[in-house]
C-alpha cells in the first residue's frame, strides 16, 4: 500500500590478479519502511555480508529504527536513519562467532546532476561494544536507457577491530559497473 515501501539491494564482487582470485564478496540488504508522515518513517532492515577474503565471513545484522527525509528537491534527496539492533559476526579463519547489540546510522544522498547523470553517496555505520563497521559508497551513474546505466564508484569498508592474523581493517574498491534496473 502507499504507507509501506520495500527495498532490496544486492552486490557481488569477484576480482583476480595474475589469474588468482584475490577478492570475493557478496552482500544483500532487505528493508521495509512504514511511513509516519511525508518525511518520516519507521524501518526494519536485514543486512548480510559475506567476504571470503575479509576478517569476518559472514556478518549479519537486523535493525529497527527511525528514518527521516532531511532534504528533498526536484534533483536532490538526503535522508538519514538511526536504529538499534543485533549483529552476528563470524571470524573467517577460526569460525568463532560474536553476537552484539548495535546502533545503526545511515546517511544517503542522491543528486540528479543532469537528466541522465546522478551522483549517489551512502554512509552506513554499525557500532557495538566489540566492533564498529563503516561502509561508504560514492558513485556517478550515467543512464543509457530506462533499464541500463554505467556507474563508476568507490567504496570504503572498515572494521575497527579484526581478529589477529586476518586481513587489513580497511578495504577500498574502485569499480566500473553495468547497472540493470528492474
Amino acid at each position: 500500500t502507499e504507507n509501506w515501501r520495500y527495498r532490496m539491494a544486492g552486490t557481488a564482487l569477484i576480482t583476480s590478479k595474475d589469474g588468482d582470485k584475490d577478492n570475493e564478496r557478496y552482500s544483500a540488504e532487505l528493508q521495509a519502511d512504514r511511513k509516519l508522515s511525508e518525511k518520516s518513517y519507521l524501518f526494519a532492515v536485514y543486512r548480510y555480508d559475506a567476504d571470503k577474503f575479509g576478517a569476518y565471513d559472514p556478518q549479519q545484522s537486523v535493525t529497527v529504527g527511525y528514518g527521516r527525509e532531511l532534504m528533498k528537491s526536484d534533483n536532490h534527496h538526503l535522508k538519514g536513519e538511526i536504529g538499534v539492533g543485533y549483529k552476528k559476526s563470524e571470524e573467517r579463519l577460526t569460525g568463532i562467532s560474536d553476537d552484539q547489540a548495535i546502533a545503526r546510522f545511515l546517511l544517503e544522498d542522491s543528486w540528479q546532476v543532469f537528466e541522465t547523470t546522478a551522483w549517489n553517496n551512502r554512509l552506513l555505520v554499525e557500532t557495538g561494544s566489540d566492533n564498529t563497521f563503516t561502509l561508504f559508497n560514492t558513485g556517478v551513474t550515467v543512464s543509457m536507457t530506462e533499464r541500463f546505466a554505467l556507474k563508476v564508484g568507490w567504496e570504503y569498508r572498515h572494521n575497527s577491530t579484526i581478529p589477529v592474523g586476518t586481513s587489513d581493517k580497511t578495504d577500498t574498491t574502485t569499480s566500473a559497473n553495468l547497472v540493470v534496473s528492474f
